[in-house]
């Protein structure tokens, strides 16, 4: 028996133009969601890798100029911490702003000098402001030997004399006393080189400077405070800041870079921690007591 009713149709139906704008609507949202969070995770990976870096760059130059302090004015058993200029009995350098081991018209020895920037004279470097410099002996072989000490006094001679006790004035049979060093002159400075700003760290090296050594990028500017102390009563010595160098040597001096900000060429801006250092010699009570 045939039945009358008509076929069954299955009608096949497509998304319609407003659900296919909704899904491109929340396609695009969900892309925009994505792209967000990946900026957002960029941009504090690059600001923690920025942090790190100059995190990293303070630590290593505040440990050179602790290092530097902590050595400077040492040469063997002399320590230019409070000795008279006349201890010096020759200098081959005695004309070199930077090199000469007596500071310019004081009477009195200094482990550390500060230069005015025109006076650094460094190939390729243009410092501006303090140029901050640390000076003492290190040790090398005799042959490589520069300067030359006994526990009185300092020589750095032309050539290579043959008796260096003479000059030294003591006498042969306390030769042995004598210590045969390699001058070692650090320099400090803010400036430029080969279009960099920064702090940088320039060593002598065969009569003049090294190339400079870039520290911290990006630093305009610093200031130097020197903690000078009093002491003419061992159990109260009295304390004192200067913005100079001054006659006699620091007890400590501190430095800040940048008033303490830094901002990265993207636009990070970090804080900058003060670096103190102290040097070796200044407390006249205790080396009164050694």
């Amino acid at each position: 028996m045939k039945s009358n009713s008509p076929p069954l149709r299955h009608h096949i139906q497509g998304f319609s133009l407003m659900e296919f704008l909704i899904a491109g609507l929340l396609a695009v949202l969900v892309l925009l969601a994505i792209q967000s969070v990946y900026a957002n995770s960029r941009r504090l990976h690059q600001a923690a890798t920025a942090r790190l870096a100059v995190q990293q760059d303070i630590r290593h130059t505040a440990a050179l100029i602790t290092r530097d302090a902590r050595m400077a004015g040492s040469f063997g058993c002399f320590n230019m911490a409070a000795a008279h200029a006349d201890t010096v009995t020759a200098d081959s350098a005695a004309d070199h702003a930077a090199f000469s081991l007596r500071s310019d018209k004081q009477a009195w020895l200094q482990p550390i000098k500060a230069l005015s920037a025109n006076l650094l004279n460094a190939d390729g470097f243009h410092a501006s402001g303090t140029v901050l410099l640390f000076r003492y002996g290190s040790d090398t072989p005799s042959e490589n030997a520069d300067i030359f000490s006994s526990c009185t006094s300092l020589v750095r001679p032309s050539g290579k004399p043959q008796q260096i006790h003479k000059l030294l004035n003591i006498s042969a049979a306390e030769s042995g006393e004598i210590s045969a060093l390699r001058y070692t002159v650090h320099a400090y400075a803010v400036g430029s080189a080969d279009g960099q700003n920064g702090l940088f760290r320039l060593s002598m090296q065969n009569g003049g400077w090294s190339r400079p050594e870039l520290l911290i990028a990006d630093i305009n500017s610093w200031q130097i405070q020197y903690l000078y102390a009093d002491y003419s009563d061992c159990s109260a010595p009295v304390f004192r800041h200067s913005s100079t160098l001054q006659n006699g040597t620091p007890q400590a001096l501190t430095i800040v870079l940048n008033r303490n900000s830094l901002t990265s060429p993207d636009g990070h801006r970090f804080y900058l921690p003060d670096i103190t250092a102290h040097i070796r010699g200044a407390n006249q009570c205790t080396a009164d007591a050694v």
